[in-house]
């Protein structure tokens, strides 16, 4: 099973993952189970994470190298992380993948959708997740959670706007893939919503 995390910075998508791994060690099926993130894990990955959130700044890099750094990563991350342990009928659980690449690259940087779209699918192959969950939350209030703000932290509030107005155009898309969940909730409440959907995944 493979589960995403998505939202505008300060979401909170970091805390749910790692509250859900926790009930899932305890309470769910005993299977391997992988907690990962984009960009910046698997072979690579530092090193690209480091580049695209602490490297130059958005005048200076191109958002088409920045789009093909992610998907550099993504690449590489799918192949020697997501799939090895999804080939041992493992869980993982993602902190950003796909959709986060349509909204910050696509609707945030404003290059075209269908080329960031046919450029995702070419480096993550057929791979979808099987359930995403969208932590919604106004991004005034998510950047105003952040104390240290990375290179696409301090992008504008119009940047963090479209990105969140992408991230909602494509949950409406994919409703069947994508919940939607209000990051205003409590961290209890969104933990309790999480794990409600989850255990309806694996009945």
């Amino acid at each position: 099973m493979f589960i995403t995390f998505e939202g505008v910075e300060g979401a909170g998508k970091s805390t749910q993952i790692q509250a859900l791994a926790v009930r899932i060690k305890k309470h769910g099926p005993n299977v391997p189970l992988v907690v990962t993130r984009e960009p910046g894990d698997g072979p690579f990955g530092p090193q690209i994470r480091s580049i695209v959130l602490e490297g130059p700044s958005s005048g200076e890099m191109d958002s088409r190298t920045e789009l093909l750094l992610m998907l550099a990563d993504r690449c590489q991350h799918v192949n020697r992380v997501i799939v090895p342990c999804l080939q041992q009928n493992g869980i993982v659980l993602c902190d950003r993948f796909m959709d986060s690449t349509i909204a910050y690259q696509g609707y945030g940087r404003e290059l075209p959708l269908d080329t960031v779209t046919l450029a995702d699918r070419f480096a993550r192959g057929d791979l979808l997740p099987d359930k995403t969950f969208l932590i919604d939350i106004d991004p005034v209030i998510g950047l105003g959670r952040q104390t240290n703000r990375n290179r696409m932290e301090a992008e504008s509030i119009n940047f963090h706007t479209r990105v969140r107005s992408g991230f909602l155009a494509i949950a409406a898309a994919a409703q069947e893939r994508v919940v939607i969940l209000d990051g205003t909730h409590t961290v209890t409440e969104l933990n309790d919503e999480i794990w409600n959907h989850f255990q309806s995944l694996i009945t």
